[in-house]
């Protein structure tokens, strides 16, 4: 990825990510990237891009490819992921920053991606979507979700 910085009108610096930049979230001071195809988040030190640390990564046992939306609070980051091709059922994933402890969760609506969440006082709210991984068929007999899991 490339650090462009609008006030000087010039790239400054660049960073490596597993794959394509799909979401961030600066959080505490952190930035933090969701990444296609690898489903992974990295916690991004762009001071120094060596020190880059991969939190979390759904592609393999999870068969995630791409973190699709990135929320946080009271010191957990939450993400949302859409499965690999030609599967059905997005992750709810979160990392406790401090100390670091990871918890994956398949299917939270069955067979629906995740594509949005929101963290508030205790409570992640998301929403989903009737579609799955590249290449899946369209799923007619299912309809998009609203959702609220509480005391995260």
């Amino acid at each position: 990825c490339t650090i462009y910085d609008i006030a000087q009108g010039k790239v400054t610096g660049f960073f490596e990510t597993e794959g394509q930049t799909d979401s961030m979230l600066m959080y505490e001071g952190v930035l933090y990237a969701g990444n296609y195809s690898a489903g992974a988040l990295t916690r991004v030190n762009v001071e120094d891009p060596d020190r880059n640390v991969i939190l979390l990564s759904l592609k393999n046992e999870w068969e995630q490819s791409r973190i699709h939306t990135i929320t946080a609070g009271d010191g957990k980051v939450f993400v949302g992921s859409i499965p690999d091709r030609y599967e059905y059922g997005g992750c709810i994933a979160w990392v406790d920053v401090n100390p670091l402890e990871r918890y994956v969760e398949r299917n939270v609506v069955q067979d629906q991606a995740i594509i949005n969440l929101v963290y508030h006082d205790g409570y992640l709210y998301g929403a989903t979507s009737v579609r799955g991984g590249t290449g899946a068929a369209d799923r007619e007999d299912l309809s998009a979700k609203l959702f609220v899991l509480p005391n995260l």
